[in-house]
C-alpha cells in the first residue's frame, strides 16, 4: 500500500519578527520547539546559542510542522544585517511550498491467523519518503515498527521502517509520526483477513 504527502494546513501560517537586543538576536515567532529553533537559528547564522533568544507566540496549529525552523533565520539575518526589526508572515502558498509534509509511505505486510481467527504473526516493512533532507525522517522510521501491529496481540512480529532520501519535497513531523500510514496498512490487512476467514471485521 502506498500513501501520499499530506499538508498540515494549520489555520495560522508561519509568522514572526526579530530584533537585536544589544548583541542578542531576539526572534518572536510561532513555534512548537523554541530551544530547537534557538540552536538551529544560531547554527545557520553562525552565532553562539546563548546569543539567540526565541520567544514563542501562541501557535495557531502546528501538528508537528512547526518543530522545524522556518522563517526564524530569515528574519534574524535581516535584523542582524540592518540593525532594525524585521517581520515576515508566510502566505498560505508560501507556507505550503516551503514547509514539511507527512511522509509518503510504501508499505508491505502480511499477517497470519489460525482457523479460529487468532492472529499468529505479522511481518511489516515500510519505506518513508523523507525528501532531500532528514528532518524528522529517522524518528518516523524508528517509531513505525513499534506501532505497525496496532492494538492487536501479535505473538510473532517483525517490522522494519526506513527513511529514504529522494528528490521530492521534504517530509517531517506530523501528528502520529508514521503511525497513521502504518494504520492504513494494518487495518486494510485485517479487513482482508476477516474476509478470508469468513469472520465479521469487528
Amino acid at each position: 500500500i502506498d500513501t501520499s504527502y499530506v499538508e498540515h494546513a494549520y489555520i495560522e501560517p508561519e509568522a514572526g519578527y526579530a530584533f537585536m537586543d544589544g548583541d542578542t538576536l531576539v526572534v518572536v515567532a510561532c513555534t512548537q520547539a523554541p530551544y530547537m529553533d534557538r540552536d538551529d537559528t544560531a547554527k545557520v547564522l553562525g552565532l553562539a546559542p546563548e546569543k539567540v533568544r526565541i520567544v514563542p507566540t501562541a501557535t495557531g496549529g502546528g501538528f508537528g510542522s512547526k518543530l522545524d525552523v522556518s522563517l526564524q533565520p530569515l528574519i534574524g539575518l535581516v535584523a542582524m544585517k540592518t540593525g532594525r526589526p524585521a517581520a515576515l508572515a508566510y502566505t498560505r502558498n508560501e507556507s505550503m511550498i516551503s514547509t514539511t509534509k507527512r511522509h509518503p509511505a510504501r508499505m508491505r505486510a502480511s499477517i497470519g491467523a489460525d482457523a479460529d481467527g487468532r492472529i499468529t504473526g505479522m511481518v511489516f516493512a515500510g519505506d518513508f519518503n523523507t525528501g532531500a533532507y532528514a528532518s524528522w525522517g529517522p524518528t518516523v522510521a524508528n517509531r513505525v515498527p513499534v506501532h505497525a501491529s496496532g492494538p492487536y496481540a501479535t505473538p510473532n512480529y517483525r517490522a522494519e521502517g526506513r527513511a529514504i532520501h529522494t528528490n521530492g519535497p521534504i517530509a517531517g513531523a506530523f501528528r502520529g509520526f508514521g503511525v497513521p500510514q502504518a494504520t492504513i496498512m494494518q487495518e486494510t490487512l485485517y479487513d482482508e483477513l476477516a474476509d478470508k476467514l469468513g469472520m465479521d471485521r469487528l
